[in-house]
């Protein structure tokens, strides 16, 4: 209902179904209250039940995926920043880097305090290889918030990528002292150390990244590998 804020939205319409309970039991509640009137009532309230579960059914299309969602929000609102973030971010997923950018560009446009349109922008960026462009999108999303974990560590990818492992390791431990529970960070972090020939201290951060997501299978493999190093039985 909006009376606990929880996002950017007023309201959720995909937590409606909290207040449709309560509002369905005031209803029947009005159903008893009025006994004289039941008859009536329960007519009103077939039709409205038929009412409504056509609303839902229609509104169920919206929900279908992604892609009907984003269009959706775009065509209610096209100078939703949200809206154009979420389409890119779709559109990322689908391979439409271009597009996807084109995407993030408007939603910056739009507000640009927005973090995550300058954080996804530089995601792009930096796997077609334009890093300057991507460290500045990074540098503006830090800037607006400066607690951005994912920024720091998308950071700290290009400068991986560009064999600075030691600046790179710099912005892996920003983003652990931040956010000591993200694997991400602690992964690269000892993926940086291990490559820089630090091998116990890679251990370390694997073993830390592999026990805060047991499902990672990266973490794992690349925590035996290390270990098999440190033995002598292969190179890292």
């Amino acid at each position: 209902l909006g009376v606990v804020q929880n996002g950017p939205q007023i309201a959720a319409d995909r937590y409606t179904y909290h207040s449709a309970t309560a509002l369905s039991l005031l209803f029947g509640g009005a159903l008893l209250a009025w006994p004289r009137r039941a008859v009536a009532l329960r007519y009103a309230s077939m039709v409205i039940l038929v009412l409504l579960a056509a609303l839902t059914w229609q509104q169920t299309g919206v929900w279908k995926n992604s892609s009907t969602f984003w269009a959706r929000v775009l065509s209610v609102d096209g100078n939703s920043a949200i809206g154009r973030n979420g389409r890119g971010a779709e559109l990322a997923e689908q391979g439409n880097a271009v597009e996807a950018m084109e995407e993030y560009r408007r939603s910056i446009a739009l507000n640009p305090r927005y973090v995550d349109p300058h954080n996804n922008l530089g995601y792009e960026l930096a796997k077609v290889g334009r890093n300057a462009e991507a460290v500045a999108e990074y540098q503006a999303a830090l800037a607006i918030k400066p607690d951005f974990a994912d920024a720091e560590i998308n950071w700290g990818n290009v400068l991986h990528g560009e064999r600075r492992l030691s600046d790179a390791i710099v912005h892996f431990a920003r983003a652990a002292a931040i956010d000591p529970a993200h694997s991400g960070a602690e992964f690269n972090w000892g993926i940086s150390l291990a490559e820089g020939g630090d091998l116990g201290q890679a251990v370390m951060h694997l073993e830390r990244a592999a026990a805060l997501d047991p499902s990672d299978s990266d973490a794992r493999a690349a925590l035996a590998d290390v270990r098999r190093a440190l033995r002598g039985e292969m190179r890292p």
